[in-house]
């Protein structure tokens, strides 16, 4: 098997991230159509991470068997090197929020009212960010 994944790593690592991930949509999708009862909410979030981390879990597994043991480190060691200054990472972080907040005021500027932002949950935000930015990136890593 090892050797089948040094002869086609690309190929191997096509069939292994969906094959993962399926094995963590398919029981969300017999789930939904009431085909199976997963009770437990831990169960839901183990689909959920093993389908969301197909890919990287499938990367991660082929470069072991291409590379050796460096090849999980090499791929997760790009993840850290940064290509732009910091200055540009405050850029992408910052300029939507200030893109909405130039438009909250033109709308203003043009009779439509300010929203009352006093009554959002904001800390809601939060673990919705981390949720987002775990989940994107177990995929993302893999492909």
């Amino acid at each position: 098997m090892k050797d089948r994944i040094r002869q086609h790593p690309v190929l191997s690592f096509y069939i292994l991230a969906f094959l993962i991930s399926w094995l963590g949509w398919v029981p969300q999708m017999l789930q939904a159509r009431q085909v199976l009862a997963l009770d437990h909410p831990a169960l839901t979030i183990i689909f959920t991470l093993l389908g969301g981390a197909g890919p990287t879990l499938a990367a991660g597994l082929v470069s072991r068997i291409v590379e050796g043991k460096r090849g999980p480190g090499a791929l997760f060691a790009a993840l850290f090197r940064l290509k732009a200054g910091w200055s540009w990472y405050l850029v992408a972080f910052l300029l939507m929020p200030l893109v909405a907040a130039v438009a909250l005021l033109a709308g203003s500027f043009f009779g439509q009212p300010l929203p009352e932002l006093a009554g959002y949950a904001w800390l809601g935000l939060l673990p919705l960010f981390l949720g987002m930015l775990i989940s994107n990136v177990w995929e993302e890593i893999g492909w």
